[in-house]
């Protein structure tokens, strides 16, 4: 076995083809074409992205793990730090340590190598114990969930009966929410850097699937998604983020997916009480959204801001989460 660093601008066609085709084996229900590959790991603030490939004596690709640089503000400092993704290994070469640990400590070296100062990641719960054991991830928390529930039986069809009710309530939050005139900003102490991210974040996949509202003010992007077998539309970023830009983010969002949208749902984390939508208690969340990292440069990156999630620029923007 052999393992190799390399950059996705000095990936072969046929190593693309067969990290995709690894993928599909390993993730089993979904799929990797190569236009969303080179979409996903070209469209970054460095043109490309890091992958550590676990490969067989006969130089077939048997497994992954890539490092997605995003340019961060950190305490006034333009760095890098990433996103790791698409850790995987084929069954037949998992149950050997040495595949597993040699990947994860090569991608390591890698990516603090090329500049990287922190590795964050959002492991599903299958996945979440592979990140804090093997990966050495320290735990950061779980992004909040907010939701709109125009149509509550959209979500549950058993509740259809209440969406008389849910609708009600859904009005009266969004006129209630017309009256908050908080427009107070912050910038967290973690922030992405909105020019390398603009330019990139949104070319991934199917770019026009995403909704982007600009105006003067702020700028506001959604997306219309299935999730969890529900028709959701999803407030995936607000920029600058306020309380009163966020609840105007929602009632456009929602202005503009009402007739074919029953749920409108933000997940991430917000320093105030949004009035145009409902915090959902973690333990009823649909899914949990863990946040984890490591630290690469612990002379420039300090443990305790990193572990503080109120310290983040992080929602679904910060990766394709849905």
């Amino acid at each position: 076995m052999e393992i190799v660093n390399k950059k996705t601008t000095e990936l072969t066609e046929v190593e693309k083809k067969q990290i995709c085709d690894c993928y599909e084996e390993v993730f089993e229900g979904h799929l990797k074409p190569l236009s969303d590959f080179n979409s996903q790991y070209l469209n970054t603030c460095l043109d490309y992205s890091f992958h550590t490939l676990l490969k067989t004596d006969e130089g077939e690709i048997v497994g992954q793990y890539v490092v997605v640089p995003f340019e961060y503000i950190y305490k006034g400092k333009q760095m890098l730090f990433s996103f790791g993704a698409d850790f995987m290994i084929r069954k037949d070469h998992r149950n050997d340590l040495k595949n597993v640990m040699g990947l994860c400590r090569e991608s390591m070296k890698f990516a603090k190598g090329n500049g990287i100062k922190c590795i964050y990641a959002f492991p599903n719960d299958l996945s979440y114990l592979l990140n804090i054991r093997v990966l050495r991830m320290k735990e950061i928390g779980k992004l909040r969930t907010y939701i709109l529930p125009y149509k509550i039986g959209n979500a549950k069809p058993k509740l259809n009966a209440l969406n008389i009710f849910s609708i009600c309530f859904s009005r009266l939050l969004l006129i209630i929410s017309k009256l908050d005139y908080r427009t107070k900003s912050t910038t967290p102490l973690i922030s992405r850097d909105r020019t390398s991210f603009d330019k990139s974040r949104y070319k991934w996949f199917n770019p026009e699937n995403y909704r982007i509202i600009k105006n003067d003010i702020f700028t506001c992007v959604w997306k219309c998604a299935d999730f969890e077998g529900v028709k959701a539309a999803f407030l995936i970023d607000v920029y600058p983020m306020s309380p009163r830009n966020f609840n105007r983010a929602v009632q456009i969002m929602f202005e503009n997916e009402k007739k074919h949208i029953g749920i409108f749902i933000y997940v991430g984390e917000l320093n105030f009480c949004p009035l145009s939508m409902v915090k959902i208690p973690l333990k009823y969340a649909p899914k949990n959204f863990n946040f984890v990292a490591q630290i690469l440069d612990k002379k420039e990156v300090i443990q305790e801001d990193v572990l503080d999630i109120h310290n983040w620029d992080v929602n679904l923007s910060s990766y394709d989460l849905l």
